[in-house]
């Protein structure tokens, strides 16, 4: 099955604060550190000023909020979500989710959770799909469902959206 994934962080390079994972079919996965964790980090001016204007403020929107949970339990997290599926596709937009993605999957020195193989997809978009009724930039799992609705319809999988009528 084909993952869809995206990630919010704090800046070219910097530290990851949530990830969403939406697959094909199926609920997706949502996490992001700790709402104190985060708060801190603001509090102690280690957020980049465009973090806090554009990606902090939509963290949770429009019904879609994420399981606030330790960093360290991501990998285990991914590793429940994906149990069962031997057929793993991550497809990314931005070369540093697929970064974050591997990141979250190590989760000890020389260790990483039990996945089979799987195969990673670049697609370089603008996945912001604005026929998502609610989809707001910048939260992690909207982006997700974006790259996703965009990927499927390009692929003839998903019908293209209707025009409106004016």
């Amino acid at each position: 099955m084909r993952y869809f994934v995206d990630c919010e962080f704090n800046s070219f390079g910097g530290d990851v604060l949530s990830i969403a994972i939406a697959p094909e079919h199926g609920k997706p996965l949502y996490l992001a550190r700790p709402k104190n964790e985060i708060a801190a980090l603001v509090r102690e001016d280690k957020i980049d000023p465009w973090v806090v204007d554009y990606v902090l403020p939509v963290i949770s929107a429009n019904g879609l909020s994420p399981t606030y949970v330790d960093r360290s339990q991501w990998g285990l997290e991914l590793q429940r979500f994906l149990r069962g599926d031997t057929d793993i596709v991550f497809v990314a937009d931005w070369p540093e989710d697929i970064a974050h993605l591997m990141q979250v999957m190590m989760i000890a020195p020389g260790g990483m959770i039990n996945l089979p193989c799987f195969k990673v997809e670049m697609r370089r978009v603008d996945a912001y799909f604005t026929n998502l009724e609610g989809a707001v930039r910048h939260n992690a799992l909207w982006d997700a469902l974006s790259l996703r609705n965009l990927y499927l319809m390009e692929n003839g999988e998903l019908p293209a959206p209707m025009a409106k009528r004016a």
